[in-house]
C-alpha cells in the first residue's frame, strides 16, 4: 500500500484523496485528520503531529523508516489532478518540473 504525504491546505488533501481509487494511507496535517476520517474512510489517515509540518521531504523520510513496506509518494499542493502527478526523487525536482511548465 502507498503512502501518500501532503502537506498542503485541506483543498490539496481533498483533491487527491478523491482521486484515489483504491484504499491508501494518506499522511496530513492533524487538522485535516478528522475530517479526511469522515469524508474518505476508505483511506487511512496518518496525522502529522511529529513530522515537520513545512518539509514534505523530511516528512517522507521520516515516514520510510517506520513504515518500510510502503512506498511513499509525495503529492502535489496546487490542487494539480492525481493522474497528472509524477514521481520524484527529491522535493526539489518536483518544484523544478512544476515551475518549468507554469
Amino acid at each position: 500500500m502507498n503512502i501518500y504525504v501532503i502537506l498542503g491546505r485541506f483543498g490539496d488533501v481533498y483533491m487527491v484523496a478523491k482521486k484515489l481509487k483504491e484504499p491508501s494511507i494518506i499522511a496530513c496535517l492533524e487538522e485535516f485528520s478528522g475530517i479526511l476520517d469522515e469524508l474518505f474512510p476508505q483511506h487511512t489517515c496518518i496525522r502529522m503531529k511529529d513530522l515537520p509540518r513545512d518539509n514534505p521531504l523530511v516528512a517522507a523520510s521520516i515516514l520510510s523508516f517506520s513504515h518500510p513496506y510502503h512506498k511513499i509518494i509525495i503529492c502535489q499542493q496546487d490542487g494539480t489532478p492525481l493522474e497528472n502527478m509524477k514521481e520524484f526523487r527529491t522535493f526539489q525536482t518536483y518544484q523544478e518540473h512544476y515551475a518549468s511548465i507554469q
